[in-house]
């Protein structure tokens, strides 16, 4: 029963009762008449008069039983934070992601078997790796209010980094958040002071080779639409040979390492971007790519603008 029933009933029953009133304080004296003492006073009453006024009453009283929601509760203090507040957490626990790298790399032999790769001082996954104590993708996941990925074989709860023939379409919605809120210091000079040391010994040297590689595809397009259409077509009938990206990128890694960048993160980026361009958050993540380069290493990307690889 709905908020408005309950007071349409508890109306109705309001002039039921009232009508009864009416009817026994005219004192009619017709058969089945009663005396009755109200007050000090006498009355006579009906019976019909009688019934009226029960039938009112407990039409009025009936909704305290039926649903005792139409009792207003008592206010209660909730501890559940508002929404900014959650804000502010992932903010603070971004933050603490960042400031506490250097601690989550001073293991230089941590074991990285849940990612899959067993060199941990190099790629997104290696990096993950690390960073997962501090900040991991189910904690994360967690705190959103939506899914990171929208297709693909990872949970809500758990990466499945040994799909061969799935990978996991990221919500763009996550990407622009990415961008928007896992760079720190971008307006704060004193965190980006901070930071500078963290990103110049944990973050450049990947971040730069990403950036290549992005720039490198946009300059390449029919080989990037044909490892597109190649490595859809293999999932898809799930023949997808082993390594089949990283042969891809085996010569775009060779020309990058000569110009002092790491061969397997530069291998390793090619695939990145190729899926990124199937999904369809490429220019997302490369918008967060390049503010966090401006950000923390300006002069390279000034460096690079107009130079083709």
């Amino acid at each position: 029963m709905t908020d408005i029933e309950k007071y349409v009933l508890m109306g109705f029953g309001a002039i039921l009762a009232i009508i009864g009133i009416i009817l026994f304080a005219k004192k009619q004296g017709q058969e089945g008449t009663n005396k009755i003492k109200l007050l000090g006073a006498e009355f006579e009453l009906s019976a019909p008069s009688l019934v009226i006024f029960i039938v009112g009453v407990a039409l009025i009283i009936s909704p305290f039983f039926l649903d005792k929601s139409v009792i207003p509760p008592q206010r209660k203090e909730t501890h559940l934070p508002p929404k900014i507040s959650v804000t502010n957490n992932i903010s603070n626990l971004i933050i603490d992601t960042w400031m506490t790298l250097e601690n989550s790399f001073k293991h230089q032999e941590i074991p990285c078997k849940q990612e899959l790769t067993w060199l941990s001082e190099y790629g997104i996954r290696g990096f993950y790796c690390h960073i997962k104590t501090s900040l991991s993708y189910k904690h994360l996941q967690e705190l959103l209010e939506y899914p990171i990925f929208v297709k693909g074989p990872h949970s809500r709860s758990h990466l499945n980094l040994d799909a061969r023939y799935e990978f996991g379409y990221y919500n763009k919605e996550f990407v622009k958040w990415l961008a928007d809120n896992a760079i720190i210091g971008v307006d704060d000079p004193a965190i980006r002071e901070k930071a500078q040391p963290v990103f110049d010994k944990y973050i450049r040297r990947q971040a730069r080779v990403y950036y290549v590689a992005y720039k490198y595809l946009l300059d390449n397009k029919l080989f990037l639409d044909d490892v597109k259409q190649e490595y859809l077509e293999h999932l898809q009938n799930h023949t997808l040979p082993s390594l089949f990206l990283q042969e891809k990128f085996r010569s775009f890694a060779d020309e990058t390492e000569d110009k002092g960048h790491n061969w397997y993160e530069a291998n390793a980026a090619g695939g990145f971007w190729v899926r990124r361009f199937i999904d369809g958050t490429a220019t997302e993540f490369f918008t967060g790519l390049q503010t966090l380069l401006l950000t923390y290493d300006s002069n390279f990307v000034f460096e690079q603008r107009g130079f083709g690889y």
